[in-house]
């Protein structure tokens, strides 16, 4: 396994002048209604929605610096797990260098993970039809680059992609683009040819804290989200930037795939965003789930990637970190053969005490003011993921692996993601499946400095889900990544 030390600036595993260029995975988001027209006014700095938004997750908002001349993308995740069905609904949303008229990347657009495994595709070089809120998680994309006030066309014919109220309304329409997809990549059995989904999501858990069964009226819950990356996340150092939006959430609505519809109630929610300026990690895996039959409401993702560093050209990093949150209500048994500790930790009385969920951050900085972290992994080119982390307070390990039954051909969905070249757009570079199973194990360690001590209480006991989303992207995949 390779493991990576943080520190105040950057993982430890630098590698200098590594030139391979492949890709990296991106999250998106958007729409065009009246209602959704708000996503560029409804929070304008200084207004009344100001306010709300500061109090909720940092980064929801777009992050164009409009004018600014230099290559950005901004790309949005959001997925709706469905376990009983195995099944899975992923909204992949893009923008790229809105103010980079001659840029040939310049763009906006979607992909559709559907439910049954079909894959949609649609990009309009129509970036002004765009539109983002600066403050809190709204967008919208009309495709076609015309609105429903130029066109008159009632709202059921449009299409469009759309996220307002912060995140909690999401709905499109889409159809297939006319360019025809590689039948190598998409055969025929994976292509999409038209979905539709309107569904609304109550926010169970944002970014450290938890969402809409906190009081509104009060500042001391919702304040206490927190950014991803911490005070490096207002840098452009260590780009592309990474937040996660909303580690729990429970959907409610529907998706029409071809004229089937599949509706859901109180499905599992999740969401993540990435944005910046620079290259892309030209390696990576990720994996994710907040499906856990034993233990609702836990949500777990584990990730790493290849990336450079900007401010020192040429030198590239390998960095990976685990982010898990748990309801208290889920875990603290004693660890089998281990002491039990009745020690409250930082991380506990920091997060439970007010918001009622408990965030276990592992990752190789000092992120929040939290202990930067111990974190090793051994990826297989597909098929298996195994990351663990520990700092002197906690320990945690995660293991996805695809069933012998579910590594079929055609279960794969491959996506298109950014690739490390500011003159490309979204490339096929991405693979991904979502009947993943993950094992999840997280104790408290009794040590008393970065990496000691012992396995004390036992908090997540091999805790399992078999719709785990889990992927690789970029390259080379020819060995193990450890």
């Amino acid at each position: 396994m390779s493991a990576a030390r943080g520190s105040p600036g950057f993982a430890a595993r630098a590698l200098r002048g590594d030139a391979r260029c492949s890709a990296r995975r991106q999250l998106r988001r958007s729409t065009p209604s009246r209602t959704a027209r708000a996503a560029s006014s409804d929070h304008p700095r200084g207004d009344r929605g100001t306010e709300k938004a500061r109090r909720g997750v940092p980064h929801s908002g777009y992050h164009r610096t409009v004018g600014a001349r230099r290559p950005f993308f901004e790309g949005w995740y959001f997925r709706v797990t469905l376990p009983e069905a195995r099944n899975n609904l992923s909204l992949i949303y893009h923008v790229y260098d809105p103010d980079l008229r001659d840029s040939p990347r310049r763009a906006a657009g979607a992909q559709v993970c559907a439910p049954g495994g079909g894959y949609l595709f649609r990009e309009s070089a129509d970036v002004d039809a765009f539109a983002a809120a600066p403050h809190s998680l709204a967008l919208r994309m009309p495709m076609g680059g015309t609105s429903d006030a130029a066109t008159g066309a009632d709202e059921d014919e449009l299409l469009f992609f759309e996220v307002s109220d912060d995140g909690r309304r999401h709905r499109g329409r889409l159809v297939a683009s006319t360019t025809r997809e590689d039948e190598s990549i998409w055969p025929s059995a994976k292509r999409v040819e038209s979905v539709e989904w309107d569904f609304s999501v109550k926010v169970e858990a944002g970014f450290g804290a938890r969402g809409d069964g906190a009081d509104s009226s009060s500042s001391s819950s919702s304040s206490r989200h927190k950014s991803t990356a911490g005070w490096l996340s207002a840098l452009p150092v260590f780009e592309p930037h990474y937040q996660i939006l909303m580690a729990h959430g429970l959907a409610t609505g529907h998706v029409t795939v071809d004229g089937v519809k599949t509706a859901f109630a109180n499905a599992p929610a999740y969401a993540e965003k990435n944005w910046g300026g620079a290259g892309f990690p030209s390696k990576w895996f990720w994996t994710q789930c907040n499906a856990f039959p034993e233990a609702p409401g836990v949500s777990v993702t584990a990730t790493g990637a290849n990336r450079g560093v900007v401010c020192l050209p040429g030198v590239r990093e390998e960095v990976a970190g685990i982010l898990i949150h748990v309801p208290r209500s889920v875990g603290s048994s004693p660890g089998e053969g281990t002491k039990e500790t009745k020690e409250t930790t930082k991380n506990d009385a920091e997060s439970s005490a007010d918001t009622d969920v408990a965030l276990y951050q592992f990752l190789p900085i000092r992120a929040g003011g939290e202990e930067p972290a111990e974190v090793a992994w051994s990826v297989k080119p597909w098929g298996s993921w195994r990351v663990s982390a520990k700092t002197s307070t906690h320990e945690c390990e995660v293991v996805c692996v695809i069933d012998p039954a579910d590594a079929r051909p055609g279960s794969t969905t491959v996506l298109r993601a950014p690739v490390d070249d500011h003159r490309r757009g979204m490339e096929p570079t991405c693979r991904e499946h979502f009947r993943g199973r993950m094992t999840v194990s997280l104790w408290e360690r009794s040590g008393q400095g970065w990496g000691s001590g012992e396995r004390g209480r036992c908090i997540l006991n091999a805790i399992v889900s078999d719709v785990a989303a889990v992927e690789v992207g970029g390259g080379p995949w020819d060995e193990n990544w450890e």
